[in-house]
């Protein structure tokens, strides 16, 4: 009776330890986000060829602006300009439309990381900063 009573707390123990580790788990590394995109609310920055400094903002409200800040060949500000428009962001598949009177007018393909957003087309690439 003795042996029974020692396998049957073995068994126990087992039946114990297995419970233990079958709620033991990793962290998923496939988390599904339903095809979501990172936010580009917020503002961008690029400096391109020219020694132009251009600011993107988005807001929440689904409008933004483009801001041309202008530099001489000693980078002195000597002016700017500000262009307004609408946009449309679709998260599940990193579609932006931007309507407006802007260079940016038209759609895009958007790539967004935590500190990079590129846009791009069959005509342009940009590649902004967070601002």
């Amino acid at each position: 009776m003795r042996h029974f009573n020692n396998l049957k707390y073995m068994a126990m123990a087992l039946f114990v330890a297995m419970l233990s580790l079958s709620f033991t788990a990793c962290s998923d590394d496939d988390d599904d986000d339903g095809g979501s995109r990172p936010s580009i609310v917020g503002s961008w920055e690029q400096t391109n060829s020219y020694g132009t400094e251009i600011t993107v903002t988005f807001n929440s409200n689904k409008q933004g602006s483009v801001t041309y800040t202008y530099y001489d060949s000693n980078d002195v500000p000597t002016g700017n300009e500000t262009e307004f428009f609408e946009y449309d962001y679709n998260t599940t598949d990193g579609t932006l439309v931007v309507i407006g009177n802007t260079q940016l007018e038209g759609t895009w393909s958007v790539n967004v990381m935590s500190t990079k957003l590129m846009l791009s087309n069959s005509s342009a690439s940009y590649v902004f900063t967070k601002r």
